[in-house]
């Protein structure tokens, strides 16, 4: 493995924890806000848990303490952008790669020949056996 392994590690790690919260969340009735169809909402909480990710901010809590939420400095704020992104592509490939087929319906076709053929079925449809 190269010296990034450890970076690409993070990203990935990460990432695949966001996509899975994301993933939790709109599949519960307890939370209607996010659901498979509010695709702007989805993609704002994933940039910003993206953003919380990389760029560091951190809460913790102890009940006899209280909270403490960590916020780093406008730099390193300003620098996260290219690391903001990473992040984001990380998980969009997370999604697509894990999530998307999983969510996918498809149809089971034979053909005349015996072969058989899976097809997406098309959006707004329903699969008919």
């Amino acid at each position: 493995m190269g010296e990034n392994s450890g970076e690409l590690t993070a990203h990935l790690t990460s990432g695949a924890a966001a996509v899975y919260a994301i993933e939790f969340l709109k599949s519960r009735n307890w939370f209607p806000w996010m659901t498979q169809d509010t695709k702007m909402l989805n993609r704002i909480v994933s940039f910003v848990l993206a953003t919380a990710s990389v760029i560091g901010i951190s809460w913790s809590y102890d009940p006899s303490l209280g909270g403490d939420v960590h916020i780093p400095g406008v730099q390193i704020l300003l620098g996260g952008a290219w690391e903001v992104c990473k992040q984001m592509m990380a998980q969009q490939v997370i999604f697509d790669g894990v999530v998307g087929p999983a969510s996918r319906k498809e149809v089971t076709v034979q053909l005349q020949s015996g072969a058989t053929v899976s097809l997406p079925v098309p959006k707004g449809e329903e699969a008919k056996p």
